[in-house]
């Protein structure tokens, strides 16, 4: 099976459907590479691949595997509101993502559900100093999302920020409008 040319018709929208048949099957069995796979299916961007995708949630031996279905389902797949609880347990942390990968993806995905509690958990998240920096960050980028702001307006996801001085309090103070906390 040829990834990269999988992955290349994929991407503009001429995977066959017999290809994605293969790949669905591949991916059934848990044959190859499972990250390439995956990442055709995402890239395909047909929602009705979620069943496939969702056990990929529980990637506890590879975090990678998680984050990827995270980002497939999430963004991708554009089908936030109905991983709502799954986006939470993530974003609270799950203890076998040592590395905060499918965590930091979930953070940045959380804003897309349109979510009170996921909204209210980020926030915290953000106000926590003992989190760790990159998880704030991605929490404060997520908050501008959700506040109105577009990518070019908030911090690079590729630099760190201070996250005292580089923040727009009005993000903040929108989100805690949106929540009904007074500022």
């Amino acid at each position: 099976m040829n990834y990269s040319e999988l992955l290349r018709k994929a991407n503009d929208s001429k995977l066959l459907p017999s290809e994605a048949a293969l790949v669905l099957s591949a991916l059934h069995r848990r044959e190859g590479d499972l990250y390439s796979l995956l990442l055709i299916l995402g890239r395909r961007g047909d929602p009705r691949d979620a069943p496939s995708i969702e056990p990929f949630l529980e990637s506890h031996d590879d975090p990678m595997l998680a984050r990827l279905a995270i980002q497939i389902l999430c963004v991708y797949y554009d089908m936030a509101p109905r991983y709502v609880a799954e986006l939470e347990r993530f974003c609270r942390h799950v203890a076998w993502d040592i590395d905060n990968d499918a965590r930091l993806m979930a953070i940045s995905c959380a804003w897309r559900a349109n979510d009170k509690g996921l909204l209210r958990l980020l926030l915290d998240t953000f106000e926590d100093a003992s989190e760790d920096r990159l998880v704030r960050e991605a929490a404060y980028r997520s908050l501008g999302h959700a506040a109105g702001d577009k990518w070019d307006k908030l911090p690079s996801a590729a630099k760190h920020f201070d996250l005292e001085r580089d923040i727009n309090p009005e993000v903040i103070s929108h989100v805690r409008r949106m929540l009904g906390d007074s500022d």
